[in-house]
């Protein structure tokens, strides 16, 4: 959904990296010692979600300092997250955009122009998810495991349209595996009305059609694959139900 490969999304990336960099951190300048070069804590996130997923795999297979390390690298990949969203244009770009297509989809649903279509699926990666969280006010102190999921579920309640969103925790999880956000959009809780949705989130929605926000040049971050081919977090959208 257009976000991080988008080359206008570099530029203005690029600009924030500029203005909030504060430099190589103690754990960049030791990365570099283990011959591992990377220039920002974006570059880190990705480094930490190929680590964890070859840990997943083969613990023997990482380096003996990855264990003591993972820390410090899941806190600099929080940050580096972070620093895909601190724009309105990041936001439009990263999780507006799919955003958009919720509350479209939503939208065409009620007024009868999307007959018969119940349940949509997107999938996207880690850099989505947190860009879409971030704009739904929710902070994100956790990496979503692989697997896991984003649901946006329309419930109808007479003639009032109310928007719920769960996270699923993934295929691994223990105990209750579907978590109920609760967006504290206005009055709201769990449940929230489609418009009160669409108003508290329309600073991040792109106007028109999302594509002609990704002009330019090339893209900072090119490959949508994650490093190690960690599987991407699937975002599903259910068009209508009732409760």
């Amino acid at each position: 959904m257009i976000g991080t490969t988008c080359p206008r999304f570099k530029r203005e990336t690029e600009a924030v990296l500029n203005l909030h960099a504060k430099g190589k951190s103690k754990l960049m300048e030791f990365l570099h010692t283990q011959n591992i070069t990377v220039k920002s804590p974006i570059d880190i996130s990705l480094l930490y979600l190929a680590l964890t997923n070859v840990m997943d795999l083969n613990q023997a297979s990482v380096p003996d300092w990855v264990p003591s390390k993972l820390g410090e690298l899941k806190n600099a990949s929080l940050d580096g997250y972070r620093l895909l969203s601190k724009t309105t244009l990041q936001q439009q770009l990263n999780g507006g955009a799919f955003l958009k297509r919720i509350v479209d989809d939503s939208r065409k649903f009620i007024n009868g122009s999307l007959p018969g279509r119940q349940i949509a699926v997107y999938s996207g990666d880690e850099r989505l998810f947190y860009g879409v969280m971030d704009i739904l006010g929710l902070p994100a102190f956790e990496l979503p495991n692989s697997g896991s999921a984003v649901v946006f579920e329309l419930v109808s309640r007479g003639e009032q349209y109310l928007v719920k969103v769960l996270f699923y925790l993934g295929p691994d999880s223990e105990g209750n595996i579907w978590l109920p956000l609760n967006l504290r959009m206005g009055n709201a809780t769990t449940l929230t009305p489609l418009d009160v949705f669409e108003k508290n989130i329309e600073y991040a929605l792109p106007s028109g059609d999302p594509r002609k926000l990704c002009s330019g040049a090339s893209s900072l971050i090119s490959n949508f694959l994650l490093i190690g081919g960690l599987l991407a977090l699937l975002s599903r959208v259910i068009n209508c139900t009732s409760e």
